[in-house]
């Protein structure tokens, strides 16, 4: 981070800004059409009335930005239909660091 300074009536003020060099914020809809298949778990969500419900699903620790600036440290889960033509759905968590992919797939099955 970088601070610049700028005059806005008659006074002098600094704002923070990403230096040089740092990474630009990147929308979690690009981030998860962009991610390689390696990285996508197959898991059966629950049991319907015409068999079981399955999605893909990743987690990723990333660092949610306010104002274009790193804001804080969250999991971001990501679950992905299958077919040609996959929808996506996102869900932002503060649970913490050893949470398992299965917990996250169980949350996001309930109502």
């Amino acid at each position: 981070m970088k601070k610049r300074e700028y005059r806005h009536k008659g006074g002098k003020r600094v704002r923070e800004t990403l230096a040089d060099g740092e990474k630009k914020p990147v929308a979690v809809c690009d981030f998860a059409k962009n991610l390689n298949n390696y990285f996508w778990y197959r898991r059966t969500v629950s049991e319907g009335s015409e068999g079981p419900v399955v999605y893909e699903f990743t987690k990723r620790r990333v660092t949610l930005s306010k104002n274009g600036l790193p804001w804080k440290e969250v999991w971001l889960v990501v679950r992905r239909s299958l077919g040609k033509n996959p929808g996506y759905t996102f869900y932002i968590s503060n649970a913490p660091l050893g949470t398992r992919l299965g917990t996250f797939v169980w949350l996001s099955g309930i109502r």
